[in-house]
């Protein structure tokens, strides 16, 4: 049933709609509101989605490209305009989570005050890396901290690392490792080699196969 109300307000399945456009299902199941793109052209202007305006001006969207990508895209369309995501915590109010601002910057707990390209504030913060391919394996790499020079291709070069590792006797101990490459740090095929390792009982290990001291204090 569709109904107009004297608020020219839209209801779908439902007599007294509250908002624009409202749709309610009483029916025990899964339902949608769908969009059909039916232009089967592959290229970059072949899109929909759901767009928001503001005195006709393009604030926001929400879009699916059919360009043999498949990107599907949430963006802030106003210039200088960040995206939020927020909670509701139990027994609390709408809460700001999460803010991508901008320029690209991410920042969780921070509100609008967001310093470098990944900000965590509020109590401890812990970034948790889990490799359940590691579980009950000796010498294997967890995750890895890695730096490249070039911005494009992504191709996973390594000018230097950090790797966190299983110990290489003891699959429930860890090690942390730092390496360089003083080949060529723009090739995925030359690995970074390992110049220092702190091992699980703290004992340092520095490598150096050139001439000249290893260590200078």
């Amino acid at each position: 049933t569709l109904v107009i109300n004297n608020s020219d307000n839209v209801g779908i399945g439902t007599d007294t709609p509250d908002t624009l456009l409202q749709a309610t299902n009483t029916a025990d199941g899964t339902d949608y509101i769908s969009y059909q793109i039916g232009n089967s052209a592959v290229n970059a202007n072949n899109k929909g989605g759901f767009a928001l305006y503001e005195l006709n001006n393009l604030r926001a969207s929400i879009e699916y490209y059919r360009d043999g990508s498949g990107r599907f895209q949430i963006a802030a369309q106003g210039a200088g305009n960040p995206i939020t995501f927020a909670t509701v915590p139990s027994g609390g109010s709408l809460t700001e989570r999460m803010r991508i601002d901008s320029s690209g910057n991410v920042g969780i707990g921070t509100g609008a005050d967001i310093y470098g390209d990944l900000h965590l504030e509020g109590g401890q913060q812990d970034i948790v890396l889990t490799n359940t391919s590691a579980d009950g394996v000796a010498g294997l790499t967890i995750s890895r901290i890695i730096g490249q020079a070039r911005g494009f291709g992504n191709n996973g070069a390594a000018m230097q690392s950090i790797d966190f590792e299983t110990n290489p006797s003891f699959w429930y101990k860890g090690d942390i490792v730092f390496k360089t490459n003083n080949s060529d740090g723009t090739d995925p095929s030359v690995a970074a080699t390992e110049r220092m390792r702190i091992d699980s009982s703290g004992f340092t290990t520095i490598t150096h196969s050139g001439a000249g001291a290893s260590l200078t204090l």
